[in-house]
């Protein structure tokens, strides 16, 4: 819910709704073109790249707690099966979680 909240506030003017139809031309965040990207990547790559780059605008400018709610919305809409606990916004545990499905 944390994920969905954010990402309505910093990602959906150019992601999109659907996370795949921004107005302002964001690469797809669900589907074919994201798995292809991320699938032989882990959970830390794609946070490492998230805090570095997103939001365009201000990138770094979110708190490590948010980038992972935001992956965690992600990830949601992309199938994945949701653990037991919070994504953690951890990047040492997150080096042990594979984005392949």
């Amino acid at each position: 819910e944390r994920g969905h909240a954010a990402y309505a506030h910093n990602c959906l003017d150019c992601h999109g709704s659907n996370l795949d139809n921004g107005e302002f031309g964001g690469p797809p965040l669900k589907g074919l073109s994201f798995s292809r990207h991320w699938d032989a990547a882990n959970v830390a790559a794609l946070f490492g790249f998230m805090k570095a780059k997103m939001p365009p605008d201000r990138p770094g400018q979110l708190n490590d707690e948010t980038y992972a709610d935001l992956i965690a919305y992600i990830l949601d809409e992309n199938g994945y099966k949701p653990g037991d606990k919070e994504l953690p916004p951890d990047v040492n545990a997150q080096q042990a979680m594979s984005l392949k499905k």
